[in-house]
Parts: structure tokens; C-alpha cells; sequence
């Protein structure tokens, strides 16, 4: 990571909360041990963020340019992981996406996408045919409408898959949430997802929905009203601890 401030005009511009004067078409390269001075100008020196505002000083992270928000929170907040910008050629040397520039999105995108943190499953299924909308049972044989599953901490539920025996069968498949300790009526659930599915199987990731500790998850099947039905069909809820 490298803090460049480049001067794109043809006059000369001083900065004058670091006491430093940029060449007209030159660039500086802030040392370290100044970052401190620099935050301070940023946010304190008018003139200094009237010429990030107007293209006349443009912030570069030793890879790119910066846009003007991600300019003013490079300079201000050196410390805040949000601005610690990687600074390799193609983003990858870590493994990541190249779409992720800030150490703290990499931090997001691991904690996002971690299965050993207290990965949980909720499974849920129903045998034979289903011709109407209808709950499907937990593992213990009960209608999940009347028996949901109770979360023991705060989750993500973060995707969904499912298999079904016909493989020409369309249908629905909806995630409803009722508060802690509350009698499961239909009044008291809430629809945090409804995802459309088809064939013998598949999965839905990336959801991320929150659900608080005490909310109990139920899952309901959404046949066609017309057409080929799904029959025998086993749904996983994926969630983990947030």
C-alpha cells in the first residue's frame, strides 16, 4: 500500500496543513511517518479537500486511483482497516477476489463465508406427494409450523438447498421465522425468504438474513397451482453464528 497524491493541473499547488508543495503534473509519495499530518490536513484544510472535491489532487493507493469519498477516507482514517488497501497487481496474492481492495473486505468476505464457525443445519422433508401448499416436518416427524426449529445464538442463514424426487416438478420453497417463545399461529410468523426451485435438486447461497437468538425457522413447500408436483422432497437450511 503506498498513499500517492498526484497534481493533474499545470500550476503548482500547496498544501499548506503539510507544509509541502506539489509540482504542476508531479506527484508525491506520502512517507509514514506523516500519515498522522496528512489525516489532520485532510480534515482540517479546507483548500486541501476543495482540490480533492475538483479533480485537481488525485489520491492514488499505489494501484489505482481513488474515487473522491475513498480519497478523503484513505488520507483521514489511516488506521481504519477499511483503508489499508492491498497493494499487488492483481488483488490475488492473498487468495481473494480481485473485487476486494481493503483489508477489512477481506475480512468481511472470510467471516461471510466461513463453514467452521459454528456451522448449523436445519433439515426439514416430507414424503410422497405434495399437491398443496404445505409445512414440511423436522426430523422428529412434526410439521415445523408446529414444531419449529429454536435457534441457540444469534445466525446468518446464509443459503438453502434442497432434492425432490420428480424431476419435472416447479415449486416454491418459503422460510418463515416466529418470534422467541411465541405460539406458532399464522399470525405470529414472519416470510424472510421465498426461493423458486425446480428439478431433482439445487441450492441458493448468499443470503445472508439475519435471525436473532429465541426465533424458531419453519419451512413451507409452494406447489404449481397446475402441472407436475414435487414429491418427496428434503430441504437444508444453512446458518452460522453471528
Amino acid at each position: 500500500m503506498a498513499k500517492i497524491v498526484k497534481n493533474t493541473t499545470l500550476s503548482d499547488i500547496e498544501i499548506y496543513g503539510v507544509g509541502i508543495v506539489i509540482e504542476a503534473e508531479e506527484s508525491h509519495v506520502v512517507d509514514p511517518s506523516n500519515y498522522r499530518l496528512w489525516a489532520s490536513a485532510i480534515i482540517e484544510d479546507a483548500a486541501f479537500q476543495a482540490d480533492i472535491d475538483s479533480g485537481d489532487l488525485v489520491v492514488n493507493d499505489g494501484h489505482e486511483d481513488l474515487n473522491i469519498y475513498e480519497a478523503k477516507k484513505f488520507l483521514a482514517y489511516p488506521d481504519e482497516a477499511w483503508n489499508v488497501r492491498f497493494w499487488t497487481d492483481d488483488r490475488r496474492s492473498n487468495g481473494f477476489p480481485n473485487h476486494l481492495d481493503t483489508v477489512q473486505e477481506a475480512i468481511e468476505y472470510a467471516k461471510s463465508g466461513a463453514i467452521d464457525n459454528d456451522l448449523d443445519t436445519f433439515q426439514y422433508g416430507r414424503a410422497g406427494l405434495i399437491a398443496n401448499t404445505t409445512f414440511l416436518y423436522n426430523l422428529f416427524q412434526i410439521p415445523s409450523d408446529e414444531s419449529p426449529s429454536c435457534t441457540k445464538y444469534d445466525i446468518i442463514f446464509r443459503g438453502l438447498s434442497f432434492s425432490n424426487s420428480n424431476n419435472s416438478a416447479s415449486f416454491n420453497v418459503k422460510v418463515y421465522t416466529y418470534p422467541p417463545n411465541t405460539n406458532p399461529i399464522p399470525a405470529n410468523r414472519t416470510l424472510i425468504h421465498t426461493q423458486a426451485f425446480s428439478g431433482y435438486s439445487g441450492y441458493s447461497v448468499d443470503l445472508n438474513i439475519d435471525v436473532d437468538i429465541g426465533e424458531s425457522l419453519a419451512v413451507e413447500v409452494e406447489p404449481p397451482q397446475s402441472g407436475i408436483k414435487p414429491q418427496g422432497i428434503n430441504v437444508i437450511l444453512y446458518s452460522r453464528k453471528r
